[in-house]
């Protein structure tokens, strides 16, 4: 009888410990589910960011080659006369962004009043 509660306890002990150490496997399996979502995100956070960033470049890019055979002064009388119009809105916002980008650029006839909200171009510091 007193081999049978031995054997009777050493079987629940047993069946406690590896009841302990199945819920310390699911704490740490939880845990490295949530790491391995958090890395998920993060790196899908920076791809989003890096193809936001390539297409930011690919439409300046864009912008600029399109307007690349126009002076600064002939794209200032492109703004001022799509301005006037309100169905050419589209036109008169790339136009602006491509003077910005020349006024960033150090070119100061491309300045438009709008501008100097703007941060002073590097080239004028």
């Amino acid at each position: 009888m007193k081999k049978n509660l031995l054997f009777a306890g050493l079987l629940m002990s047993l069946l406690l410990l590896v009841g302990c150490q199945s819920e310390a496997d699911k704490e740490e399996r939880m845990l490295l589910r949530k790491q391995h979502r958090f890395e998920a995100k993060e790196r899908q956070a920076r791809v989003d960011e890096r193809l936001s960033s390539q297409a930011q470049l690919a439409e300046q890019n864009r912008l600029q080659h399109k307007y690349l055979r126009f002076s600064t002064v002939e794209l200032k009388m492109m703004y001022s006369k799509y301005s006037e119009k309100s169905s050419s809105s589209d036109r008169v916002v790339e136009i602006e962004r491509e003077l910005r980008r020349r006024w960033k650029a150090g070119d100061a006839d491309a300045q438009l009043p709008q501008f100097e909200d703007s941060s002073v171009p590097a080239a004028s510091k």
